[in-house]
């Protein structure tokens, strides 16, 4: 007499992994419509670019700097000590290269390669003035960044405070073969730190919108309704929302009580909160 073994589909399922060397996590599914892995992407370019603001924002700023500025903000910048400034004159336009070579790691455990290029008028008596920002094979961290980019500085807004706004127009490809691209505005208004050369001292409120489409093809609109607040001291926003919506569906992404930590929520169209860890790793 012959004797069958009836296997079920949770064993079959967990001997597939064992074999095929899968994880089979279960991904988070983050109310309707949304899920976690794509929350995290959308964070991952926000993270990113907010870094190259931070980079670019200290570049020009000790760049029109006075001689005695420098000199104190010496071993207090943001900028990590290992790039090479190159800085070219001509016609008005000033051109400023900051050069990481094949890797310098900067603040935060970010490490950036390749060259991030600013041009703008000479001019110092300008109060408001616009830069552009070029790349070349530039990354931060695993992800290269490409595209069109530019900021239009205040020295001063109707706060007293120094203000960028950006416009970005960017594509960025992970290294793993993820790629994604990002338009939107975002004004960078700092609120704490601006004089004092200390880079740890700086915060910023940020405010503005973006569009951006993930490898899978999903298109995101994100909105700050509540602005952000970012301490150059800590790798993640501590306060403000945002609302990500994708087709009709919509949800808010909660950063918190100002505390610097990885943890943020999401609330859904549906009443569904989630908390998301903002140090989890985007999987594909």
């Amino acid at each position: 007499m012959k004797y069958y073994t009836v296997l079920s589909p949770v064993f079959l399922l967990r001997l597939f992994c064992v074999f095929f060397l899968i994880s089979c996590e279960e991904e988070q599914v983050v109310s309707e419509s949304f899920n976690e892995q794509n929350i995290l992407a959308l964070e991952e370019i926000e993270d990113v670019l907010l870094e190259v603001s931070s980079v670019i924002d200290e570049v020009y700023v000790n760049e029109e700097a006075t001689v005695e500025m420098k000199t104190a903000e010496k071993g207090n910048r943001y900028v990590p000590e290992c790039a090479v400034k190159t800085v070219i004159s001509s016609d008005g336009i000033k051109q400023v290269t900051i050069d990481f070579g094949d890797g310098c790691t900067g603040k935060n455990d970010k490490v950036f390669k390749g060259k991030l290029i600013l041009t703008y008028e000479k001019d110092r008596t300008l109060k408001t003035k616009e830069i552009t920002h070029t790349f070349e094979n530039f990354y931060v961290n695993d992800k290269n960044i490409s595209g069109f980019s530019s900021s239009i500085k205040e020295k001063s807004n109707a706060n007293g405070n120094r203000q960028s706004t950006f416009t970005e127009d960017i594509a960025i490809n992970w290294e793993s073969g993820d790629f994604a691209s990002r338009q939107g505005t975002r004004v960078s208004e700092m609120i704490e730190g601006d004089g004092d050369r200390v880079w740890s001292n700086n915060v910023y409120e940020l405010s503005g919108s973006s569009i951006s489409t993930l490898k899978n093809g999903t298109v995101h609109t994100v909105e700050i309704t509540e602005k952000l607040r970012k301490e150059l001291a800590c790798r993640f926003i501590v306060i403000g929302t945002k609302e990500i919506s994708k087709g009709s569906k919509s949800g808010v992404l909660d950063f918190g009580d100002g505390s610097c930590d990885a943890v943020a929520t999401f609330t859904g169209m549906d009443g569904v909160v989630t908390q998301i860890s903002l140090e989890k790793k985007k999987r594909k």
